[in-house]
């Protein structure tokens, strides 16, 4: 997984579909879905496991800003809601 080569082709075919680290991503031409169950602890498995989360987003992300039909569109900013933790 290298930043120059992503690790999907977001949004280019209804094919590919990888399962790692408890994460499962599916590759559609509408969608990029991600489910799944997993943690990022404080170690190395925890670092690998937030690079391929990253690496996965970052190819969503640039597949969409280079959409030229994204961009006509206007981008409303989206606040985050925090909650308490009902387990802590």
């Amino acid at each position: 997984m290298t930043s120059q080569t992503p690790i999907i082709a977001a949004f280019q075919n209804e094919s590919e579909s990888l399962e790692r680290e408890g994460v499962t991503v599916e590759n559609r031409l509408d969608e990029v879905a991600i489910y799944g169950e997993t943690s990022i602890p404080r170690t190395r498995e925890g670092l690998r496991r937030a690079q391929f989360l990253r690496a996965v987003l970052d190819a969503a992300v640039a597949a969409l800003e280079s959409d030229p039909e994204l961009q006509k569109e206007p981008q409303a900013p989206v606040e985050p809601t925090m909650r308490d933790n009902p387990f802590a």
